[in-house]
Formats: C-alpha cells, sequence, structure tokens
C-alpha cells in the first residue's frame, strides 16, 4: 500500500493453499470499516489482512467446501472488543 504519511508499506500473510470466493470483497469491506473508524492506512490494511486470513485459515481448518466461501460468523467476534484482532 502507500500512504502520504507513511509512504510505501507491506503486510505479510500467512498463505494457506485454496482458494475462496468473495475474500476480496471480505477484505475491501473491512478494510472501509476500519478506515471509517480513524485507523491510519496501513492499520486498517494490517487488521483486514489479519481478519481475512483468520476466516481463511478457520474455513480451510473446518474443511468445508470452498464453494461456500469463508466461515465468516464465527469470526465476526475478532473485529471486536477483547477479542480484536492485531
Amino acid at each position: 500500500g502507500y500512504s502520504k504519511e507513511n509512504g510505501y508499506f507491506t503486510v505479510a500473510c500467512c498463505y494457506t493453499p485454496v482458494y475462496y470466493p468473495g475474500t476480496g470483497d471480505l477484505f475491501t469491506a473491512v478494510l472501509t470499516g476500519f478506515v471509517l473508524q480513524n485507523y491510519t492506512l496501513q492499520q486498517a490494511v494490517f487488521k483486514a489482512a489479519r481478519f481475512v486470513e483468520k476466516c481463511v485459515q478457520a474455513t480451510f481448518d473446518a474443511k468445508t467446501s470452498p464453494q461456500l466461501g469463508v466461515c465468516l460468523e464465527p469470526m465476526l467476534k475478532f473485529l471486536m472488543g477483547e477479542n480484536n484482532i492485531g
């Protein structure tokens, strides 16, 4: 990413060898939510990436069909409160 304040930045994440539809949309929605809560772009990207990473790994571990997308609902607790990601 790039922000005027911090310049270019990258966010590393763990790779899970599977494809789930909708993860880009999920990333964008979570990123937008954090930006609207006044997180910096770099913080928002980091938190959105961590959240999608958690969703993908949990779905992969549950061995559900990739065609169903990620298991989002059980992971929502990581977006707020003391379970907050990052």
